[in-house]
């Protein structure tokens, strides 16, 4: 654990690859990373965490809902209420369509890292003044 975190941030993403890549370059900034590889492993690990913001992969999101029959980012934001998620995007893709607040950041993917960072910065800030 890092004891002097910036802050804490979920990343939920089905691609390994992808997680170790923001996990590294976030733990490389000082922020505690947390990942999860689905939208259900999110929402367990969001009763065990505490996080000041969730990276979403909008592949993840099923536009009409989940197994559980409510919307994933209804979920997330039940699980961690005034937890801002930024979706990540493919270029086919609109995060408002995936159930994002209209004024949630989307990156899309592949992003560059210093975009990311600069983000997931001002959304910590963000999270913490609320």
């Amino acid at each position: 654990m890092i004891d002097d975190a910036l802050g804490t941030v979920l990343v939920v993403d089905g691609d390994s690859q992808v997680r170790l890549l923001f996990r590294t370059a976030l733990e490389a900034e000082k922020y505690r990373v947390v990942t999860a590889e689905s939208g259900q492993h999110a929402v367990n690990l969001l009763a065990h965490y505490g996080v000041d913001v969730i990276l979403l992969d909008a592949a993840l999101v099923p536009p009409e809902g989940d197994d559980e029959g409510e919307p994933l980012v209804s979920r997330l934001h039940k699980a961690q209420p005034g937890c801002p998620i930024i979706m990540m995007v493919g270029q086919e893709e609109s995060g408002a369509g995936f159930g994002a607040r209209s004024d949630s950041p989307v990156l899309e993917k592949p992003c560059q890292l210093d975009v990311l960072l600069r983000v997931v910065g001002e959304q910590v800030r963000m999270s913490r003044t609320r």
